[in-house]
C-alpha cells in the first residue's frame, strides 16, 4: 500500500479563558506601550529620593566650595567644574531635612541643567538608577501645595526598597533671598 499507515495527528488544546479576538490583538498593537523612565536614586538624611535621569547632567564628588555672602543657609557656594562656575545648594537643607553639619560619608553633587543655567545639588550619596513605570508612582502628593513647592511630585513603590520620593529638580533651584 502506498499510503503511510502511521500518520500523526496533532491535538491543539485551547484554553478558552485566554482566547483573544483578532480585533483585541489589533487594539493591543495600537495601544501605546508603557515605557519605563529612568530615575537616579539618592539619599538625604537616611531617606530615599529619586529624580528623572533626563534632568541630571552629571554626578561629581563634592569639591572645594567658595561661599557667597548674603545667601540663604542652604546655598553652599560656588564650585569650579572644569572651568564652569556652578551654584551649589545643600538639598538636605533646602528641603528642611536637617543641617549640613550632619555630614554624610560620601557627599555627592548632582549637576542639573535648565537652559543655560546649571545647578549643583549636594546629596548624601547616589545609589542607583532604576526604571519606573507611571503606575509605580503615586502622584497624590503633588496636589499638596507645600510638597509641590519643595519639588516633591510623587512617591514610588520599588520592590524590596523603602518608599522613594520623586523630585522635580527644576523646582529646587530657585534661591529665596532673605529680605533686607
Amino acid at each position: 500500500c502506498g499510503t503511510n499507515s502511521s500518520q500523526f495527528f496533532k491535538l491543539l488544546l485551547i484554553d478558552t479563558d485566554f482566547l483573544i479576538s483578532h480585533q483585541e490583538v489589533k487594539n493591543m498593537s495600537d495601544a501605546p506601550a508603557i515605557k519605563p523612565k529612568k530615575y537616579m536614586v539618592f539619599h538625604l538624611a537616611g531617606l530615599r529620593y529619586a529624580a528623572p535621569l533626563a534632568s541630571v547632567k552629571e554626578v561629581v564628588a563634592l569639591s572645594q566650595l567658595t561661599p557667597v555672602p548674603g545667601m540663604p543657609d542652604y546655598f553652599r557656594g560656588l564650585i569650579n567644574l572644569r572651568g564652569k562656575i556652578i551654584s551649589t545648594i545643600d538639598l538636605k537643607m533646602r528641603l528642611g531635612l536637617g543641617d549640613e553639619k550632619a555630614a554624610s560619608l560620601r557627599p555627592t553633587v548632582i549637576v542639573t541643567q535648565s537652559g543655560e543655567e546649571s545647578l549643583g545639588l549636594i546629596v548624601d550619596d547616589v545609589s542607583e538608577v532604576v526604571a519606573l513605570t507611571e503606575d509605580q508612582i503615586d502622584r497624590q502628593i503633588e496636589k499638596l501645595e507645600e510638597s509641590s513647592e519643595q519639588g516633591v511630585i510623587g512617591a514610588a513603590r520599588i520592590e524590596n526598597k523603602s518608599l522613594t520620593l520623586i523630585l522635580d529638580l527644576s523646582k529646587l533651584g530657585h534661591v529665596k533671598l532673605a529680605a533686607a
